[in-house]
């Protein structure tokens, strides 16, 4: 199983709509996101929790400013 769709599995629908829209904002404004942590490890032994540590490479605090406006 890919770790899309893993991810897809393990995730409440609103923690996943969450991470989406992040996602996508952090494309829009070209920072680069990754998770990172417990969550990935618990994931790829079949045991996530439901809260993920994410990590900006970019401009931060632009992408939280523009997300807190959405």
């Amino acid at each position: 199983m890919s770790l899309a769709a893993r991810l897809e599995r393990a995730l409440p629908a609103g923690r996943l709509a969450l991470l989406k829209l992040i996602a996508g904002e952090a494309e829009r404004v070209d920072s680069a996101l990754y998770l990172v942590g417990g969550f990935v490890r618990d994931l790829l032994l079949d045991s996530p929790a439901a809260d993920f540590d994410l990590v900006v490479e970019g401009d931060a605090i632009r992408l939280a400013t523009t997300l807190a406006s959405t």
